[in-house]
């Protein structure tokens, strides 16, 4: 379970940076991210394309990234995170 705590960490830190790039290589090649309400991402380059694309968009406001109270669901092949996340806005002078 350390791994996933240091892989989840990352993976708040790299949404943080805005780092699309950094964001896919915590997946497996032919990893899969559920993102909202239900949409799948399967693969690296489909992971990165989306995040590259929200933070060019709409996630250019955003300065935090946060998992509340993260559970985890294992199998044999796989952990799938579940709790509820919070993206916290930029102030606006922060970054443009």
């Amino acid at each position: 379970m350390k791994q996933v705590n240091e892989i989840s960490s990352r993976f708040q830190e790299d949404f943080t940076k805005h780092d699309a790039a950094d964001l896919a290589n915590l997946f497996t090649a032919d990893g899969v991210f559920v993102v909202g309400a239900g949409t799948s991402l399967k693969g690296q380059d489909a992971i990165k394309q989306f995040y590259a694309k929200y933070f060019d968009g709409p996630g250019k406001k955003v300065s935090d990234f946060t998992t509340l109270r993260p559970r985890w669901k294992r199998s044999e092949s796989s952990v799938m995170e579940l709790g509820r996340s919070v993206i916290r806005p930029l102030c606006p002078k922060a970054r443009r």
